[in-house]
């Protein structure tokens, strides 16, 4: 039974993350140390012009000289050297001494997620500045500043509260919900209420509160029309005013603008969504939207050369992918906190049913997909066999991984249906008191609902009771007959209609946990294979080696 979710609210996140440092990127860090060590008088200007290419340093720096000067010149300071200088080489070198730097892990999923959302953020600003060549601002330095600290909340919380931001990225990836709407629902406030908090209680400048601050921002219906002549207009214009008679053009909208193209482009750079953003850009740098795209485009690609992040994917790297198939939003109002009770507890949200548009526009990505795949034998290509061993590596050597076994069960599925082709992938929990298997999580089945709501009964002994004896994985095919296949249950062979599978038992340190079930559907003619089968096997393996090592730690703990 699902226990009901309670977000933390405004105060909880603020209490939070003011009192906790997230820590610095490795390299800026590292350059940092070695300028310092190199000499025993080391330049401040130099050391400035590190922590300038650092949002997290940059974000310790403006906060420590707005509350080491609170009194004189507090709600001034936002250029790095002019901090550097008012602070002395002796309170510099002290905060310098504070930073803690990230081990700098692939394997792992929390930095992975905070130097990928402190990524998104240097894209932010890289397409304030971009703009800025097209249309002059002023006080563009506030505002590329503004565009990096307004993803602070969420370099945060991927790292002090990782599974609430994975709720929400979930929400917004696969189900298409609104960012705000999200955010309320797992947070019970938005992101942009708490760096706004935050900067205030900083005491950060007035011009960055004002930029940071989205309710000046226009209306979604104002904005509906701004795309429209986006999308029409060769020279679009956005109007001064909106219909509420506030002024349009504020600091406030650049920087939700910047952070709104960078968060679509992260997910797909031909999108809906990110077509809509563009056509607004295009109206606010009065060009056509073509003309819009290939500024972003190219201010991508210039921060992805200057910027490399370690296990994270480049603002321009999605440029390469061709159009992703469209997301449908599937789950109303109503619904949302009954979905967000279920991601806190673990379970997964139903299968979103993706269709590729009829007349999908041809992508500038045509002549780098029409060359050969690299493929490997047994996943969809080498970079995907890449992702498999990554888990795999996970899963042996990091027993914290995951906060939860069913956090896990659904990883190494999810692993499992995006590196190979297999078509369905099926997780039956056990259920001991109950002497069954329960259906959990499906993929690939939309069009075999009864598999996920399906129960396997234990008794009397069958195929599953011996394949749950212990860790183990069986190939069931037509030519060749086993014992074990014989006691398949009848009520299985009519749901699943398949004649041949894999199927592996997935254990904990007292008992087994799941059944994985794999096919390659009743629609095709296409055969499982010996590579396949060995993939699965592996898989089940280290999620068992994973879900014992982590059982023993908890319980010497």
């Amino acid at each position: 039974m699902s226990v009901e979710f309670h977000p933390k609210g405004l105060d909880t996140w603020i209490y939070l993350l003011d009192e906790s440092p997230i820590p610095v990127l490795a390299p800026t860090y590292v350059a940092l140390k070695n300028q310092m060590g190199s000499a025993s008088e080391w330049a401040l200007s130099d050391a400035a012009d590190i922590i300038a290419q650092d949002p997290i340093m940059t974000l310790h720096l403006i906060r420590e000289a707005n509350r080491v000067f609170k009194n004189k010149v507090a709600g001034s300071l936002t250029d790095v050297h002019h901090c550097v200088s008012l602070l002395g080489q002796d309170r510099v070198h002290g905060l310098i001494k504070q930073f803690k730097a990230m081990p700098g892990d692939p394997a792992d999923s929390r930095e992975t997620a905070y130097r990928a959302a402190v990524m998104q953020s240097i894209h932010a600003a890289a397409q304030v500045n971009a703009w800025h060549q097209v249309k002059k601002q002023s006080a563009v330095d506030k505002h590329s500043l503004a565009a990096q600290l307004a993803g602070m909340p969420a370099w945060c919380l991927w790292y002090f509260a990782h599974k609430e931001m994975g709720m929400i990225d979930t929400l917004q990836k696969q189900e298409r919900i609104a960012k705000t709407e999200a955010e309320k629902a797992v947070l019970g406030c938005t992101t942009s209420a708490i760096v706004k908090a935050l900067a205030e209680r900083w005491q950060f400048p007035p011009v960055i509160l004002q930029a940071l601050d989205e309710q000046a921002l226009p209306s979604a219906q104002f904005l509906a029309h701004v795309a429209r002549d986006g999308y029409r207009e060769k020279e679009p214009r956005i109007p001064n005013k909106d219909e509420a008679g506030n002024i349009v053009k504020t600091s406030s909208f650049i920087v939700a603008l910047a952070n709104w193209l960078a968060r679509e482009a992260a997910i797909d750079w031909y999108s809906r969504q990110t077509r809509r953003v563009l056509a607004i850009v295009a109206a606010y740098l009065e060009v056509d939207i073509q003309t819009a795209r290939n500024i972003a485009q190219t201010a991508a690609v210039g921060v992805s050369n200057q910027s490399a992040f370690l296990a994270v994917e480049m603002p321009a790297a999605r440029l390469l992918l061709p159009p992703q198939p469209a997301i449908r939003r599937r789950i109303n109002s109503a619904q949302l906190n009954t979905e967000v009770a279920k991601l806190a507890n673990g379970q997964a949200l139903r299968q979103t049913s993706r269709q590729q548009p009829e007349n999908a526009a041809p992508s500038v990505n045509d002549q780098v997909m029409s060359h050969p795949v690299n493929r490997v034998i047994g996943f969809v290509d080498s970079a995907k066999e890449g992702v498999f061993k990554e888990h795999i590596n996970l899963l042996l050597t990091k027993p914290h991984a995951f906060s939860n076994e069913h956090e896990v069960l659904r990883k190494s599925a999810d692993v499992l249906r995006d590196v190979t082709s297999l078509e369905r992938i099926v997780l039956f929990l056990f259920e001991r008191q109950q002497k069954q298997l329960r259906g959990y999580l499906a993929l690939g089945c939309d069009q075999y609902p009864a598999f996920k709501k399906m129960n396997i009964a234990l008794t009397p002994a069958n195929f599953f009771t011996q394949l749950i004896r212990k860790p183990q994985a069986v190939w069931v095919r037509p030519e060749k007959k086993s014992d074990i296949a014989a006691l398949i249950p009848g009520v299985f062979k009519q749901v699943a209609q398949a004649d041949e599978f894999f199927s592996a038992s997935i254990f904990n340190q007292r008992q087994p946990v799941a059944v994985l079930y794999v096919d390659q559907g009743i629609a095709t003619d296409k055969s499982l294979s010996e590579s396949e089968f060995k993939i699965t096997r592996t898989l089940a393996n280290a999620t068992s080696k994973y879900l014992i090592q982590s059982g023993k730690l908890a319980r010497n703990s």
